[in-house]
């Protein structure tokens, strides 16, 4: 979908940039059936801890209802847009997809931001190979869905906010950075004027912030038969 600009009322507007979602709605109101209300927890989990930092405000907004388990087989309806759902056995390979199951039946849990989609690779015996957006190639049993095609949205990543108090408005606090504390902080703190950051980036709390693998489950390194390759450092 095509991106909108904003007549420029002020310095902020100029430059800002926004999805346009005429394609989706075509002047009609959204579909209040498939919409619920959105609650706020302000980054905080069950316990009321902060567990995500810089969180908080913002507008109210509603949560658009999205079927990511497509098990609406033989159920009888009214179509009102097309959106083509099958298992990776009746899919052609080289064919681009999105919203993986890694499991059958447990709905889509792969290739769901926008914009993104993967390539169904091969397919062997009881498991297909999929290669994901990220680079590396994974292996999915043959009867889990798949939708066809890629995610829309495609200019998502193009998008400027233009001001801070758009930000705001998205339910985003401000966030100071770790270099301009002091060295009881935040680990990057310290030094006379903008000193360099030493060794890897470190959370407020001295754990790595960059550049760790996070992926830690042998259960499921089996299915992984291929790695993303590393980007390299301009």
């Amino acid at each position: 979908m095509p991106l909108k600009q904003y007549k420029a009322t002020s310095p902020v507007r100029r430059f800002r940039q926004s999805a346009s979602f005429e394609e989706l709605t075509k002047g009609k109101a959204r579909e209040r059936s498939l919409t619920e209300r959105k609650l706020q927890h302000a980054g905080r989990n069950a316990q009321g801890r902060v567990t995500t930092r810089h969180r908080g405000g913002g507008e109210k907004r509603s949560y658009r209802k999205i079927d990511f388990k497509r098990d609406k087989d033989g159920v009888p309806a009214r179509v009102l847009a097309i959106g083509n759902n099958l298992p990776l056995e009746n899919i052609p390979t080289g064919t681009q997809i999105h919203g993986v199951e890694l499991q059958p039946g447990r709905g889509a849990q792969l290739v769901r931001a926008a914009g993104t989609a993967a390539q169904l690779v091969a397919k062997e015996g009881e498991y297909a190979q999929i290669r994901l957006p990220s680079g590396g190639i994974r292996v999915v049993h043959i009867r889990c869905r798949a939708t066809i095609g890629q995610i829309g949205n495609v200019e998502h990543e193009n998008q400027k906010v233009g001001g801070a108090g758009h930000k705001r408005h998205m339910g985003w606090r401000p966030a100071v950075r770790g270099v301009v504390m002091s060295p009881r902080d935040h680990p990057h703190g310290g030094g006379e004027a903008k000193s360099p950051v030493g060794g890897m980036a470190q959370t407020p709390w001295g754990k790595p912030a960059m550049g760790l693998k996070t992926r830690n489950n042998p259960r499921t390194d089996r299915f992984v038969t291929e790695r993303p390759k590393k980007r390299k450092s301009k």
